[in-house]
């Protein structure tokens, strides 16, 4: 990231280890910044060094390097984060100009099968770390794809009393904080972090092309980025890139 910032917005995202197909993102998400004018930046050196599910080898390991976030709101007065594995579409909107100001925007998880694990993830982070309403879970939000700026410092305060393994620690900590605070959430529609993985409406090409930035979140997901890549780099007239 350059000394002084091109702009006081940011899009950042975050990209440890030398996963090729993780990074097939980047140039997407520069392309992104650069149409609106914002700055760009990848988070790639881990901080703090915590492993919440240190036991179970199959989790990822840099859950909670995303807290990382809050010392780029030192120089930019508005974020829009989004997960390594997700790209960007050439259609998706400025969402820094669609989320007011002083708002946290994300997108809802979808109600489904998962939904009693949202529900477990929040009850034990309840028990540790403060009560929240019996149906907050329905409310529980993905992190791959967020807005905020720096009212929304605290929210990523690094706590290690707080880091405690799970599905995603550092999203259920994040939907914690943000139930247990005032804080406007301005709720976007899947369009902006589009993440079914399985079933009909992901693997039709046609609706998942159609949406904002589409979230190739978990190994059922992650073929389809061979089928998506050289539509998306056409379309963004980027060059080739290899996911292997």
């Amino acid at each position: 990231m350059d000394n002084q910032p091109r702009s006081k917005t940011l899009v950042a995202s975050l990209c440890l280890g030398k996963n090729k197909r993780l990074r097939l993102s980047q140039p997407f998400q520069k392309a992104y910044a650069d149409k609106y004018g914002h700055s760009f930046h990848v988070i790639e050196k881990e901080h703090f060094h915590v492993r919440p599910n240190r036991f179970k080898k199959r989790r990822v390991r840099y859950h909670m390097e995303k807290f990382q976030l809050q010392r780029l709101l030192n120089d930019y007065q508005r974020i829009l984060y989004l997960d390594a594995d997700v790209i960007p579409t050439d259609h998706a909107p400025d969402l820094l100009s669609v989320v007011p100001e002083g708002a946290w925007g994300c997108v809802r998880e979808p109600r489904s099968a998962n939904d009693w694990k949202f529900k477990e993830e929040l009850e034990r982070m309840a028990g540790r770390l403060g009560a929240i309403p019996a149906d907050a879970w329905k409310l529980y939000f993905n992190t791959g794809v967020l807005v905020f700026d720096r009212s929304h410092e605290a929210l990523w305060e690094w706590n290690p009393d707080d880091v405690f393994s799970g599905r995603w620690p550092e999203q259920t900590l994040l939907n914690h904080r943000i139930l247990r605070s005032n804080t406007t959430v301005f709720e976007l529609d899947e369009r902006f972090n589009y993440i079914p993985q399985v079933g009909p409406d992901w693997e039709d090409s046609a609706k998942r092309l159609n949406a904002f930035f589409i979230h190739y979140a978990g190994e059922a997901a992650k073929t389809f980025i061979e089928r998506d890549m050289s539509i998306l780099q056409e379309k963004w007239n980027l060059p080739g890139q290899s996911c292997r």
